[in-house]
């Protein structure tokens, strides 16, 4: 399976920024038998969120750097993270919303798919 090069560019720098990040990177190659998908990697990255896997400083440097990145508009890495990240987070109902409040672009992509 091949995907463009932005989305995995992208894969590959958020992974390497963070130790449980690239953990999950890894494992993914390995699943997937060194084929590698950014939008299966990157629901697992949200999945990590939701767990706390990633605290304190560590959480918010990703999500600030998600934030920036589908602020700037590429469309590769805003799709990945608009259709890979923003819709692996909980619904509303669940309090989903508290993962991107404080995060204007991340905020916005998650009121358009899951509503206000």
């Amino acid at each position: 399976m091949t995907h463009p090069y932005v989305e995995m560019a992208f894969s590959g720098y958020l992974a390497y920024q963070f130790d449980s990040l690239l953990k999950i990177y890894k494992d993914s190659v390995t699943d997937w038998d060194g084929d590698f998908s950014p939008y299966l990697w990157m629901a697992d990255v949200a999945r990590s969120v939701v767990e706390r896997r990633l605290e304190g400083s560590e959480l918010a440097r990703l999500m600030g750097i998600l934030d920036r990145e589908l602020n700037i508009g590429r469309s590769g890495a805003g799709n990945l993270i608009g259709v890979a990240f923003i819709e692996n987070l909980p619904l509303p109902s669940a309090g989903g919303g508290r993962f991107v409040k404080g995060y204007e672009a991340l905020e916005a992509q998650y009121k358009l798919v899951f509503g206000d």
